[in-house]
């Protein structure tokens, strides 16, 4: 079970905790185990401290400086798919080991989507090992899909290795056209990420085509980046304006399937979040800050698959039911962003 993960805190509460502390940068032990299900021998990496440099999104997806941390676990073992963290790997023997054993060997009930090289894949299959024994309960699980989205964002952007070629020449020039003002980005990486595409792409059609093609590609990617694809969706067309046609062609539909990726998982977790606030219900009057950020999700997950009427009303209640100050201003925020449609 997942005794020392992020998991047993909860998102909310950890979130609620995180608002306030200083953040390291990251670093990890490496630990060689034997799979509690074969036998394999494998090498599993625990988390010691981490980052926020790269800021945090607004579905709150952390982006470090350096590696990753959320593409750091879970394990999976090669030969039969068991899944865990660090202290997954150290089962005791007993009857329930035998039979989990047993299952897995036997049965195979766990299926991989893709690569076991890919964290959201992992990841998955981590859901799927825990509903084996019914371990999951909907808060737990809409906390662990929402980590998949993050994954599908953080490892499967198209765009990155486009944006990683741009020159310092091309980077200079794209930073020249923006207004001084976007120096904040510093402050609050994400929302300046947001508010300099915004800028670069308004002024895409008034540019010859190199600095058109750096701009469009270094906007492109901020968004894809940020999993903000309303907007994204809009300008990928314009990629066929600055690359060669079957190039920019591939690249579209690349980007595109990892969009519906990452949407399949916000559906999953907005679902599993649906059911915890109906088991939960509360009046509003008492309402638990801890329920107030699933609230807060709720609206912003609906906001990012494109319901933007269930994100308006959600990101509304949040604000009546007068949570922490953070999150009141982040519901204000993105209130503001949908009635803009985007």
């Amino acid at each position: 079970m997942m005794t020392r993960s992020t998991f047993t805190l909860g998102l909310a509460l950890w979130l609620l905790v995180m608002q306030s502390s200083p953040v390291l940068a990251t670093t990890m032990h490496k630990e060689e185990v034997s799979c509690p299900i074969c036998g394999q021998k494998l090498t599993v990496r625990r988390i010691m401290s981490t980052n926020n440099f790269g800021g945090q999104d607004r579905d709150f997806c952390e982006h470090a400086r350096g590696a990753q941390p959320l593409l750091v676990g879970p394990t999976t073992c090669a030969r039969c798919l068991f899944t865990g963290y660090p202290d997954d790997f150290d089962k005791k023997p007993g009857p329930e080991l035998e039979a989990l054993r047993k299952q897995l060997l036997e049965q195979k009930p766990l299926k991989a989507r893709g690569p076991l090289e890919l964290n959201w894949v992992r990841r998955d299959l981590h859901i799927q090992y825990l509903m084996l024994s019914d371990a999951l309960d909907e808060r737990l699980l809409a906390d662990m899909y929402l980590r998949i989205a993050w994954a599908v964002r953080l490892e499967m952007n198209p765009l990155t290795p486009y944006f990683h070629r741009l020159t310092e020449e091309q980077h200079g020039r794209v930073e020249k056209l923006l207004p001084k003002e976007q120096n904040a980005r510093r402050a609050d990486k994400a929302r300046g990420d947001l508010l300099a595409a915004r800028f670069l792409i308004a002024k895409i059609d008034e540019l010859e085509r190199e600095e058109k093609e750096a701009a469009l590609i270094a906007a492109a990617y901020m968004l894809r980046n940020r999993g903000e694809h309303g907007l994204l969706s809009e300008i990928l067309p314009k990629l066929k304006e600055v690359l060669p046609e079957g190039e920019a062609g591939s690249l579209i539909e690349k980007t595109k399937a990892s969009i519906e990726l990452e949407q399949a998982y916000q559906r999953k977790a907005l679902a599993a979040i649906d059911e915890h606030l109906k088991l939960k219900s509360l009046p509003d009057e008492g309402f638990p800050d801890s329920m107030k950020v699933y609230v807060y999700l709720a609206g912003e997950l609906a906001r990012r698959v494109g319901d933007l009427d269930r994100a308006r009303s959600a990101y509304r209640r949040v604000i009546r039911l007068q949570p922490v100050d953070w999150l009141r201003k982040l519901a204000q925020e993105q209130l503001a962003l949908v009635e803009k449609k985007h």
